[in-house]
């Protein structure tokens, strides 16, 4: 009788303590999904930077940058334009094409219009956007803001423009996370014939290494010239 019990008290012992294993084990389970799920979610509204408003951007986040479909006239109907003093809150103290003084201005204004949105966290901010000038051109500018929403970094990543028999395309896409190489193909008419068109096409392209801040610094270029002719 006396084994009997001692039987039974540790049947229930065993049956205990195997409840007890099964509930840290859940709960370890239950950590690690909530731990898994946080690591992946997307952040909240307050984990964002409110320096800028991501709904003027219309353009996705680019894995390589051009201006090709954004020639003048489908920039001006697809993108937001910035105003003049949203353009000193971004360009901040850097250098700017146009004059932003609206009295000093001519008929023509160089325009600016918010591009794509790269990164955006409380210690980052990094967005593209175009200045146009010249009355021809356009340039696509990656710019870093730190937590103090200070701009330290400035680059032009892609660019387009062109006058009567002159144009211009630039390309460009990071090779790693230190090397940028950007492409820029220019075509200028050398003969126009009433059967026969000639073009003279000089293309560059240039490597730049990379900063923490994603300024640019030239490495190395290559150029190559050829001449096209066509006849009708």
């Amino acid at each position: 009788m006396k084994k009997l019990l001692i039987s039974i008290v540790l049947l229930i012992g065993c049956r205990e303590s195997a409840k007890q294993e099964e509930r840290v084990d859940t709960n370890l389970d239950t950590t690690i999904l909530a731990a898994t799920t946080h690591e992946h979610s997307t952040p909240t509204i307050h984990e964002l930077n409110d320096f800028i408003d991501p709904a003027k951007f219309n353009v996705a986040k680019q894995d390589s940058f051009s201006l090709e479909n954004w020639y003048y006239g489908t920039r001006q109907d697809g993108l937001v334009e910035l105003t003049t003093e949203e353009i000193k809150k971004y360009f901040q103290d850097s250098d700017l094409k146009n004059d932003l003084d609206d009295s000093s201005r001519d008929e023509y204004r160089g325009s600016y219009y918010y591009f794509s949105v790269q990164e955006n966290s409380k210690n980052k901010v990094v967005i593209t956007i175009i200045e146009e000038y010249d009355y021809c051109c356009a340039d696509l500018y990656l710019m870093t803001y730190n937590q103090e929403n200070r701009l330290v970094g400035k680059s032009k990543v892609a660019g387009t423009g062109g006058d009567g028999g002159w144009g211009f395309d630039e390309y460009g896409h990071f090779i790693s996370d230190s090397i940028f190489q950007l492409f820029r193909v220019e075509e200028s008419t050398i003969r126009d014939d009433q059967d026969t068109m000639e073009y003279k096409i000089d293309s560059l392209i240039t490597r730049f290494a990379i900063d923490k801040n994603l300024n640019f610094k030239k490495l190395n270029e290559r150029e190559f010239q050829r001449n096209k002719i066509v006849v009708n």
